[in-house]
């Protein structure tokens, strides 16, 4: 639903970049997931 705009742009070149865009959010986003449940799980806040 964060991307929906990827639909309009035309030509291959805009979608390699919303791909590579989505694949580096998506790479934080489980960075991010693993590190706040290692620290919830390990180091009790």
């Amino acid at each position: 639903m964060l991307f929906r705009d990827d639909e309009y742009m035309d030509g291959g070149f805009g979608v390699e970049i919303v791909k590579r865009q989505k694949m580096v959010i998506l790479m934080y986003g489980v960075v991010w997931y693993f590190t706040f449940y290692y620290l919830a799980k390990y180091t009790h806040i």
